[in-house]
This record gives structure tokens, sequence and C-alpha cells, in this order.
């Protein structure tokens, strides 16, 4: 569980933004990879 952890660090928008375009970028990866 990560509750305690959240709970230790507060919601930070930046680094939640960096880790969302992290992932558009590693599934826009993945289509690229299948023919």
């Amino acid at each position: 569980e990560i509750t305690g952890y959240s709970v230790l660090v507060p919601p930070q928008p930046h680094i939640t933004a960096a880790l969302g375009a992290a992932l558009l970028a590693l599934d826009s990866l993945e289509d690229r990879k299948s023919p």
C-alpha cells in the first residue's frame, strides 16, 4: 500500500503531470512497435 507514503508526501501536481506524460509516451512507443 502507498497510503502511508501519500500521507507523508502531499500530492504534487507537477509530479503527477510528469508521470502522466511518461505514461503517455510509453503508450505511444508501444503503439509504434506494433505493426
